[in-house]
């Protein structure tokens, strides 16, 4: 029962992190062609937390998720001393970066806090159920991620509603592909 619990999280979490990722890849343009939109506003400084908030909604997902096993087999404690751990790790990241930074050093810092919980929390659910992560293309994703964060950086905002338009077609010809396998992957995956 073990092993069949195992390939089940297993092909569910891998899929799951490349579902993710590639509508991070397709929000990032999209998300991009609204602050064309306010480019003239006080808030289209606010574009530079947009790459660490989806990084942040994606661990925070991918954290969820490895802590359902905690829940599964009756180890609470396990997640508060996650959650606690990855407390104090933002905090004290927000507060180093904040200076240097400012709100992207705090956000770098919840983003570093909530790496600390995922990885804690996928290394201490492996003592329970042991599984593995196979994100088929999550190589694939994180490259394009990059260089659409490039390119959306490379202009300013403004003039460029074609561009970024152009950006969220390319991230949807590539990235979608990959969203839709995920989705299919996770709604057939027998239980286990």
């Amino acid at each position: 029962k073990t092993k069949g619990a195992s390939e089940f999280y297993t092909h569910v979490s891998s899929a799951l992190l490349v579902l993710l990722s590639a509508l991070s890849c397709i929000a990032l343009p999209a998300i991009a062609l609204f602050y064309d939109l306010i480019a003239e506003t006080e808030f289209a400084a606010s574009f530079s937390l947009i790459p660490l908030s989806l990084l942040y909604a994606l661990m925070s997902v991918m954290s969820t998720q490895f802590g359902s096993v905690f829940m599964a087999v009756g180890k609470t404690r396990s997640q508060a001393t996650t959650t606690i751990a990855a407390l104090i790790v933002a905090t004290v990241a927000s507060y180093n970066l904040a200076r240097p930074f400012g709100l992207n050093g705090i956000m770098a810092g919840l983003v570093i806090g909530t790496a600390t919980m995922m990885v804690s929390r996928f290394l201490l659910a492996q003592q329970h159920l042991p599984f593995t992560l196979h994100p088929k293309g999550l190589w694939v994703l994180a490259v394009l991620f990059f260089l659409l964060l490039m390119a959306l950086y490379a202009y300013p905002f403004g003039d460029t509603i074609l561009f970024h338009t152009g950006c969220l077609l390319v991230a949807c010809m590539l990235a979608l592909p990959f969203a839709l396998r995920s989705i299919r992957e996770i709604s057939d995956v027998p239980e286990g």
